[in-house]
């Protein structure tokens, strides 16, 4: 028989889960609890929800809402820590990918993206790719250069024509000034 707090926590995996965009199955062991700390005030900084789960409450709730847990069985065992990406579901593996180098008994098992599996190679990938927002950063400067140098070329023929017409108004002042003269 269930206990109230396993189905309370069983509630809260799968609202998350149901928020989430991306999952990422870690290992945690041999972390302190202020390395533990450390790790979860940075990932919530960047939008990522991150709780230890039992694996019978993680795999109960994964088949209550309707994942095939087929593929991700081997990531289901040991201790789990369980990273979701609420905003982004592809950003949170680099920054998980750096936490591994801060905290070394940290790691990330593989993860499981809109049905697809990453895992060894894929993953290693998959955290080397730029978080959204920084290709947000590069798209918007690829989108702005042509711009930026357009506003620069038209300012240069702007600057180009006021030489000209104050060149012009100066042979006209000085042709007005020899006919008044003569």
């Amino acid at each position: 028989m269930p206990n109230q707090r396993n189905i309370d926590y069983l509630k809260r995996i799968k609202e998350r889960i149901k928020e989430g965009k991306g999952f990422y199955f870690t290992d945690f062991t041999g972390l302190n609890v202020a390395a533990m700390t450390d790790l979860r005030r940075r990932l919530r900084e960047e939008d990522i929800d991150y709780m230890v789960v039992k694996n019978r409450l993680l795999k109960l709730a994964l088949k209550e809402i309707g994942l095939n847990l087929a593929p991700i069985e081997e990531l289901l065992r040991g201790p789990i820590g369980l990273a979701v990406g609420l905003s982004d579901g592809y950003g949170p593996a680099r920054i998980l990918s750096k936490l591994e180098d801060d905290f070394p008994s940290f790691r990330i098992k593989g993860a499981l993206i809109e049905g697809e599996v990453f895992v060894q190679d894929r993953l290693k990938t998959l955290c080397s790719l730029p978080t959204r927002k920084e290709s947000e950063g590069r798209l918007v400067g690829v989108l702005a250069n042509p711009i930026i140098k357009l506003g620069f070329i038209l300012n240069q023929l702007l600057g180009g024509l006021v030489v000209v017409l104050n060149e012009v108004k100066k042979r006209r002042s000085d042709d007005t000034q020899e006919k008044v003269v003569s």
